[in-house]
């Protein structure tokens, strides 16, 4: 039972039956007030600890004139109302009363202006008391929240509506600003314009509360004119009373275990480019070599400058170090956490890659090149400009030794060198006709043996909802187990597998055991890929109708997905099949869509549930505002047709801040997930 608590109310009146007559007149009103009588204005001191709401006034003669009254209520109970309460009213007289310091003046007997005036004057005064507290309490939580930032060991600046609103001396320390050059500026004016598109999106996730556990990558803008590279953690927070978000930098040194690990990565780095030594490189390149990939593929990279020697000749030979620790500078920026990078003596680098596709490696080179072309190397009072050539080779999984991987990178770069440089080159040796022909015949057997003995299986990977709540969407992938028990990636045995038309009935096998996942786990929907070869199969869509008897699953639980190069050759048939699917209730997705000019036209011919933006414009995504853009008009385009749009192969933190700000619906990737083994049973 809630009990209400009465409304103190002091009556100064010379007869008690004042009292009476307002606590009638007030509870009538439905104010549960108690009215206390005094008789004498000296009583206001007395009475002020029962901390009144509203003071009543009978300004009669030789009681108290209502301008000494207001002086005393100022002094004794500040802010609390005051009435004065007359046997009749005129203008003059209620003027003089207002500018006395009372509220309003009311007469007895209109008992409904009396209810009225005493109604609006306790509550304002309650909401102004509420309004009083809430302040008061914000400043307390200011005061701590200022306290917090102003003692931390960590750099800490508070955003609020794009706008720096607090930064200690930690961060200022960090920016080499002072306090009047960073707080009340726009936060993007601290940073390195290419860091803005993810540092938006970044902070429109965070104060949406969808921003957990990952870290932002981003270059301050420092007061001497240099940049210094970041690692910054962002939280929702307040600032008086209002949303913010909170930028911090932790402190380095505070963990003994951090202190080794940073010892550790000093005494591995050569001092001026900060990648590997050489041999710790070729160690740690071993050592991942002889670990199985988790998926995608692998690549080494070989990077070295065109025309070296006459850089040295422009800037002398002691000034000619700058220039790589630039250049190396540059390449490490533009890995992933997951890359490895080592100098291999003089100006040269390689990097080991692991991506989705060759694609999405020949992507990330091409991106450098053009960043190096566009760069001035400044060394001692000299500038000059730069290219490079990048060779490629192809790190099998199958294979334990990176030698020949890394001999083809080698010579795939002084072949280019040779052509006058700045492009990219892949060799693999390893894949010339006649291996592929040997390969074909092993896995041939292989992928038949697996099939008879279903030692096929798949692993799932979440699809993570953009825009707020997930929506259990799962992409669906095989792995094939040899008769040893090792896991076999799909970048193995595909490729002979489409070669000897033997990617229908591993299709099959995949969507039968999707169909089983969908039965048990009861997912909203699951991805499946079909290969051209099930695309250009007139006998697909009747199977599956018999399937969907037999297992009885909802059809809307599968999208079948066709990539856009499949759907650009065989358009017709993609268009037929895609309808036919959606007739009998599938849904139907559009892989690696922007991979072709036609994206648009295919889209609008074909018609789909789902766009999977191509994983490649997702490298570099962050820092390059021409892919922004295209990826920009990707989504449009979706829109328009009516489809949600999925971005693929999303690596890092960034990238997903810049897909929150350019409007992408989901992502999958391996920054969320790494493929799990779907458990069926």
């Amino acid at each position: 039972m809630i009990v209400a608590v009465a409304i103190p109310v002091l009556v100064f009146a010379r007869q008690e039956e004042a009292a009476t007559l307002v606590n009638s007149a007030l509870r009538d009103q439905g104010l549960a007030v108690h009215c206390r009588w005094l008789p004498g204005a000296g009583a206001l001191v007395e009475a002020a600890r029962l901390h009144p709401e509203l003071i009543l006034l009978f300004a009669e003669d030789g009681l108290a004139e209502p301008a000494e009254f207001a002086r005393l209520r100022d002094q004794h109970c500040a802010g609390v109302p005051l009435v004065c309460v007359r046997a009749h009213l005129a203008e003059p007289l209620l003027l003089a009363d207002l500018k006395a310091g009372t509220q309003d003046t009311v007469t007895a007997t209109a008992r409904a202006r009396l209810q009225h005036v005493c109604s609006r004057e306790i509550k304002a005064f309650r909401l102004q008391r509420a309004l009083a507290n809430t302040v008061s309490s914000a400043r307390a939580s200011q005061r701590q929240l200022h306290a917090l930032v102003a003692g931390s060991a960590d750099a800490i600046a508070i955003v609020q509506e794009g706008i720096v609103v607090e930064a200690n001396t930690a961060w200022l320390d960090l920016a080499l600003r002072s306090v009047e050059s960073v707080v009340g500026t726009p936060a993007m004016d601290l940073f390195m314009p290419e860091s803005h598109p993810a540092l938006r999106g970044a902070l429109v996730a965070s104060q949406q509360g969808r921003w957990e556990n990952h870290t932002l990558t981003a270059v301050v803008h420092l007061g001497n004119g240099e940049s210094l590279r970041l690692e910054l953690e962002l939280a929702p927070t307040a600032f008086e009373g209002e949303p913010a978000v909170q930028l911090s930098v932790p402190a380095a040194g505070r963990d003994a275990a951090e202190v080794a690990h940073t010892l550790t990565s000093v005494l591995d780095s050569d001092p001026g480019t900060g990648v590997l030594h050489r041999q710790v490189f070729v160690d740690r390149l071993r050592e991942r070599a002889n670990t199985p990939p988790t998926g995608g593929v692998r690549h080494l990279a070989f990077i070295r400058p065109d025309g070296f020697e006459e850089a040295i000749a422009q800037v002398g030979p002691f000034a000619a170090e700058e220039l790589v620790v630039h250049l190396g500078r540059l390449v490490r920026e533009s890995l992933t956490a997951n890359d490895l990078c080592g100098r291999l003596g003089g100006a040269g680098f390689m990097a080991l890659l692991e991506r989705g596709t060759t694609r999405d490696v020949e992507t990330w080179a091409e991106q450098l090149l053009q960043r190096i072309a566009n760069e001035a190397f400044s060394a001692g009072d000299r500038s000059v400009s730069m290219t490079i050539s990048i060779g490629l080779g192809t790190l099998h999984s199958s294979v334990k030794d990176p030698s020949a991987a890394a001999a083809d990178a080698v010579e795939a770069a002084r072949q280019v060198r040779n052509k006058g440089g700045n492009r990219v080159s892949l060799l693999d040796r390893s894949d010339s006709e006649t291996r592929e022909l040997a390969y074909d015949e092993i896995w041939v057997k292989q992928i038949k043996a697996a099939l008879l003995d279903n030692r096929f299986r798949l692993v799932q990977q979440p699809i993570a909802s953009l825009l707020g709540k997930e929506q259990g969407l799962y992409d669906v992938l095989i792995r094939m187990t040899d008769e040893t028990g090792e896991e076999v990636l799909p970048s193995a045995f595909l490729p002979a597998a489409e070669r000897n038309d033997l990617t229908k009935p591993i299709d099959r096998w995949v969507i039968g055991a999707a169909m089983a996942f969908c039965q048990q786990r009861r997912p909203d929907a699951v991805f499946v890929r079909l290969s051209r070869a099930s695309v250009n199969d007139a006998t697909l869509v009747a199977w599956l109708q018999n399937q969907l008897a037999a297992m009885r699953v909802s059809p809307a639980q599968l999208c079948f997905q066709v990539t856009e190069e499949v759907a650009s050759q065989y358009l017709e048939a993609t268009r037929m099949l895609a309808e036919n699917l959606r007739q009998l209730g599938f849904r139907f997705a559009l892989e690696h869509f922007g991979s072709t000019t036609a994206a648009t036209r295919i889209l609008a011919q074909i018609g789909a549930d789902f766009v999977k933006i191509d994983g490649t414009l997702m490298q570099g995504l962050a820092h390059s505002v021409q892919q922004q853009g295209t990826v920009q008009q990707l989504v449009l385009a979706a829109r328009e047709a009516g489809a949600a749009t999925i971005a693929e192969r999303v690596e890092d933190a960034n990238t997903m801040a810049v897909l929150w700000q350019i409007g992408v619906g989901f992502m999958q990737g391996y920054l969320l997930n790494k493929p799990e083994e779907v458990v069926l049973g």
